[in-house]
């Protein structure tokens, strides 16, 4: 004759079931967001890097452009970004690009970070058809590129979907902000309170996310 589980059997197969469930369950999460943030950072770096050797292609080095003080910002992104991007949309206000807010983004630990999304003249973002938000911010010779990996959705935080990256005049390239920095300099602007150099440090460590990221 066959034996049957018992009712106690059974409830204690579930409970060993639940928690073997409630401890895998956000490591694996964890782990299917950061692969996801790694290959959304990888994708935006390798596309603004193809529009910039695009742009240079026609429009010599970056030292030689005019700079937003000669030609105003939206010349100088007309000129030298947008035609090197496909089907974008100019978000010349937060609402356009479907944001809640002026200043919607958050340091690592959640609290608020102050970067305003649109200023008029100084920054105007643009968004691709991949949903990836490209916001430059030129100076001399030179310009500073924060992207946002998945546009307005959540969580909008540095070094979660928001990254900064800056252009190597010696590479001719746009490589993380403060890749070159020493690993102290780089752990002490990606930590939880200042992310601007997460995209360094994920790059840094062989395009994975380690033990001691802030995430």
């Amino acid at each position: 004759m066959k034996r049957a589980f018992t009712l106690s059997e059974v409830l204690i197969t579930l409970v060993v079931i639940g928690v073997v469930a409630a401890i895998t369950i956000p490591t694996i999460t964890v782990g299917h967001q950061k692969t996801e943030t790694i290959t959304r950072l990888k994708k935006a770096l390798s596309v603004a890097n193809q529009a910039l050797q695009a742009s240079m292609m026609e429009n010599g080095e970056v030292s030689a452009w005019y700079n937003k003080s000669e030609i105003g910002l939206n010349k100088y992104m007309a000129t030298y970004w947008h035609p090197y991007f496909r089907n974008i949309k100019i978000c010349d206000t937060y609402q356009k690009c479907d944001y809640d807010s002026r200043q919607p983004y958050k340091n690592p630990n959640g609290t608020k970070h102050g970067q305003t999304l649109t200023i008029a003249n100084t920054r105007v973002p643009f968004l691709t058809d991949d949903n990836i938000l490209y916001t430059v911010s030129p100076s001399d010779g030179s310009f500073i590129l924060t992207v946002d990996t998945n546009g307005a959705n959540k969580p909008n935080k540095f070094g979660r979907d928001l990254f900064y990256f800056e252009y190597d005049p010696e590479g001719k390239s746009i490589r993380p902000y403060g890749y070159y920095g020493t690993k102290e300099e780089i752990s002490q602007f990606c930590s939880p309170t200042n992310g601007v150099c997460c995209a360094a440090k994920i790059v840094r460590d062989s395009w994975e996310i380690k033990e001691d990221y802030p995430w």
